[in-house]
């Protein structure tokens, strides 16, 4: 598996344990984004939202957000004013 499946692939994961937390139209844009390979502006507008919301994610949510973004090169603030919970 190439790493731009692999990163798309983890999004999506990312994307499909927060979706009951968002605006389904926001769930929509985000999987419109993947499918057309912008995954930087998909993590980015599901980490806007998220905070936006004020969902409190997962410990491990967030790592793997954090991960990511550090893969595809997005500037930490991005992730960083998320919440996560103690788990």
């Amino acid at each position: 598996m190439n790493n731009t499946r692999k990163i798309i692939e983890n999004i999506n994961s990312v994307l499909e344990e927060v979706r009951n937390y968002l605006p389904v139209e926001t769930v929509k844009d985000a999987a419109d984004l993947l499918d057309h390979v912008e995954w930087g502006e998909a993590l980015s507008l599901i980490c806007t939202q998220l905070y936006e919301y004020d969902v409190k994610i997962g410990v491990s949510t967030y790592e793997q957000i954090a991960s990511l973004g550090q893969q595809i090169g997005m500037q930490e603030k991005e992730w960083s004013i998320l919440n996560p919970l103690n788990e």
